[in-house]
């Protein structure tokens, strides 16, 4: 989290997860275990995309955003390839396949997400199971990196995927051994999807801080050339919405106006605006909220 200027808005976290592992799965792999290893029979359909089908200039690096929509459809959200293909870019390392910008990204539909380890196929089953997703980070003998999502396992307990870069990838049967090994010696590296309304925090109802103030990712995001910009306020009270460039500084006012206590949804029109990155701030008499939008063209 690293500003570029002090006039930039302060960076602020939504949400943090924590998970801790260490190098077992790696340096101690025992690899007849893990294919001997026979789950009951799960299987998690989908809305099936071969990621070099979604665009033939990004097409040959985004399965890390691809098998992550391929396992946010089969939790029943209807979700763009191209578009979240595009807002998963991280402009830092100039990736699409950062491992928790994928999980950030799809905390903008209804799910919860972590980068996690497994060290069987049995525990991966469980999370099938308990309704979660997975989607997994591969390596050698399959692939020298590459993601795709487990589908489940077949009546024999060999593990089914969702790989996007197939064309037949969908429900595809690789060799178990040659799966495991990709998966596992490459640390059993995934991310974990829930849906939120499955997820239980260990918290009190009197314990949890109440929400008075929230911003959401405006949508679409990329747009062309109006987007919409959600926000919630416990009580009612003045609100600014306001533009500014990648840098912080001023471009726009939107609105700056009275609301009433609730869910509101504000256009922004920016038919007049250059395509490029552009930072949209909410504020309320106490506090400040930033989200990134992309204006392309």
């Amino acid at each position: 989290m690293k500003r570029q200027s002090p006039d930039h808005p302060s960076p602020t976290i939504d949400k943090l997860s924590f998970y801790t592992s260490d190098d077992r799965t790696t340096d101690n792999l025992n690899l007849t275990s893990i294919v001997n290893d026979d789950p009951p029979e799960i299987f998690c359909e989908t809305s099936f995309v071969c990621q070099y089908n979604v665009d033939p200039e990004i097409g040959g690096s985004i399965c890390s955003p691809t098998s992550t929509v391929l396992a946010l459809r089969s939790l029943d959200q209807e979700v763009d390839p191209y578009l979240f293909a595009l807002d998963n870019y991280d402009d830092y390392w100039n990736l699409f396949g950062i491992w928790p910008r994928a999980v950030q990204n799809a905390a903008s539909f209804p799910v919860d997400g972590a980068v996690t380890r497994y060290r069987t196929w049995s525990q991966a089953y469980d999370t099938l199971a308990a309704g979660g997703r997975v989607v997994m980070s591969v390596g050698q003998p399959l692939y020298s990196g590459h993601l795709m999502m487990l589908a489940g396992f077949d009546a024999q307990g060999d593990p089914i995927v969702h790989d996007p870069a197939r064309q037949n990838g969908y429900a595809y049967e690789y060799n178990k051994t040659s799966l495991s090994r990709s998966w596992f010696e490459k640390g059993g590296v995934s991310y974990t999807f829930f849906p939120e309304d499955s997820v239980t925090l260990a918290l009190d109802d009197e314990m949890a801080a109440p929400i008075d103030f929230a911003l959401f990712q405006n949508f679409p995001n990329p747009f062309n050339p109006e987007t919409t910009i959600r926000f919630y306020i416990e009580q009612a009270g003045l609100v600014r919405i306001n533009v500014l460039d990648i840098r912080g500084r001023f471009i726009a006012e939107i609105s700056h106006d009275r609301y009433a206590a609730g869910t509101h949804a504000i256009t922004w029109q920016a038919h007049n605006m250059d395509a490029g990155v552009y930072l949209i701030q909410v504020s309320t008499e106490q506090n400040q909220k930033v989200i990134k939008a992309t204006l392309v063209k």
